[in-house]
């Protein structure tokens, strides 16, 4: 059965020595993937193999303060690419970090479970931390033979929020050093295509295609999708992050269902690329 899962952890982290707060001077991504690597082999094997041709089937954001309804991504980042915040963790805190899965890996969230319920020491930041789990939930499901979790029959508009930086592809140069960072249906959707079309690139335009055809971005997403620089070993690189509004347009049914599937997919996996090393993250609703 092809089902793609997503699960958010709690955990609580610890400075193992010394007093105070963690000064976080690099990308709490790393920390997401070392600690996922840690506690599974299986996960090791995915998160270690570059050769892949497909998108690789885990994704995973960086840590996540959580307060009230309000979810905020942790990592040092600047908005001018001068001047750089780096946030402070406060030890003993309880943070969160969500595990996208794909098909067949279900025995992976078993294994990082069962790994930080009894405790994990990791380096970051300069500092030995100690990493126990609060609790998991899982938070959603997503079955692509069965229908959308997000459909779009009544709605008039999507709205996409970039949990953590996002770093969107170009469907027509996906492999192209020079990174175009645009809130395009088609950017942002191109690698939930790929996946979806296991790997058939033509199949893959056609599906981003149809999601241009319907979905069209309010004249607000310069405002309210903005570009901000994190910090990732040492360097500052810019990413997408913020939120999108997406009008649904009258489309036919059959480019309206793709599209569904493709914002279904990415609320499970996240959207653009280095989903597995903690960028991506999404959260979708529609109105």
């Amino acid at each position: 059965m092809t089902i793609f899962q997503r699960w958010e952890l709690r955990v609580r982290l610890w400075l193992r020595l010394g007093y105070g707060p963690l000064l976080v001077t690099d990308y709490t991504g790393k920390l997401v993937r070392g600690l996922v690597a840690t506690c599974s082999r299986t996960a090791a094997l995915i998160l270690n193999h570059d050769g892949l041709t497909l998108p690789k089937p885990l994704s995973l954001s960086p840590l996540l303060r959580v307060e009230g309804g309000r979810v905020e991504a942790v990592y040092p980042g600047s908005w001018d690419g001068r001047s750089t915040e780096y946030p402070v963790v406060e030890s003993g805190s309880t943070l969160a970090f969500h595990v996208g899965l794909g098909p067949g890996l279900e025995d992976v969230i078993d294994e990082v479970v069962s790994c930080l319920d009894k405790g994990v020491n990791i380096d970051f930041s300069m500092h030995t931390l100690r990493v126990e789990l609060v609790d998991a939930r899982r938070v959603a499901t997503y079955d692509p033979g069965g229908k959308p979790i997000i459909r779009l029959r009544d709605a008039t508009s999507v709205k996409i929020t970039l949990m953590a930086p996002t770093l969107p592809v170009n469907p027509w140069r996906p492999g192209s050093r020079w990174k175009r960072l645009l809130p395009a249906p088609s950017y942002l959707l191109y690698v939930n295509a790929l996946e979806l079309a296991e790997g058939d690139h033509r199949r893959a335009l056609e599906m981003v295609e149809a999601a241009e055809r319907t979905l069209s971005p309010s004249p607000a997403t310069w405002r309210t999708t903005r570009l901000r620089y994190y910090i990732h070993s040492g360097r500052l690189l810019p990413a997408l992050v913020g939120y999108t509004k997406l009008y649904v347009e009258d489309a036919t049914p059959e480019d309206t269902e793709t599209t569904e599937h493709l914002l279904s997919h990415a609320a499970v996996m996240g959207m653009g690329a280095s989903r597995a090393a903690g960028f991506g993250t999404t959260r979708i609703e529609t109105r």
